[in-house]
């Protein structure tokens, strides 16, 4: 099962297993930001190659560290890992309901590989 971490007002779309130690997050991070940061860093590539860089994911890990330390998160509620994904999450794709909570099966569902991934390297 996965429940939503405490930082999913700080993090959006962040995962936590019940039966783990660790949060994980898949990150949809703003396209105009990380165009701009590529461009000042030399990264190249269009949004969604760059979403696929060791670099950038490095990049909103850091950002994401820093809103953690800010926020005066605990250990437990911060971030280990992370899957820098491109696209924004909505009704359309089946990720979210009307309400635009996370639709919990369909997350585990489309991102079972790469969350079996985040968690494995998190421990």
């Amino acid at each position: 099962m996965i429940t939503i971490c405490a930082v999913k007002f700080r993090y959006e779309r962040c995962f936590k297993r019940s039966y783990t130690a660790n949060c994980v997050a898949v990150v949809v991070p703003d396209e105009d930001e990380i165009k701009k940061t590529a461009s000042s860093k030399g990264w190249e590539g269009d949004f969604v190659e760059l979403c696929k860089l060791k670099e950038v994911k490095e990049y909103v890990m850091e950002e994401m560290n820093k809103v953690a330390k800010e926020s005066q998160l605990s250990g437990f509620e911060k971030a280990r890992n992370i899957l820098v994904h491109p696209e924004q999450f909505s009704l359309e794709n089946g990720l979210l309901t009307p309400t635009f909570k996370n639709k919990r099966p369909a997350f585990e569902k489309k991102f079972s590989e790469e969350l079996e991934t985040l968690y494995a390297d998190s421990s």
